[in-house]
């Protein structure tokens, strides 16, 4: 980041964060940060910009659990015993 970036800043910086941190412990939790931006950039550009993938954007931010189709066959709960 040159000066005049620097300059612009606005919000918190990492020390404002996390007060506690020395100084080796900032340049890192800084670095970790930039890393990460970095990363999330690339993704949503990535995303963004491939034009055979479908435009899904909510499934990156859906939850992880299974999903199930609660009338299926194979339900148990669903199941009818036959007399």
């Amino acid at each position: 980041m040159n000066d005049h970036q620097e300059n612009k800043r606005t919000g918190p910086t990492i020390a404002d964060l996390y007060p506690s941190l020395d100084e080796g412990q900032r340049l890192e939790a800084e670095e970790n940060l930039k890393r990460y931006v970095a990363l999330a950039l690339r993704i949503y550009e990535r995303i963004r910009l491939e034009p055979h993938a479908p435009p899904q954007p909510e499934a990156l931010t859906s939850s992880a659990e299974t999903r199930r189709i609660e009338s299926e066959r194979s339900n148990p709960l669903e199941t009818k015993q036959l007399p």
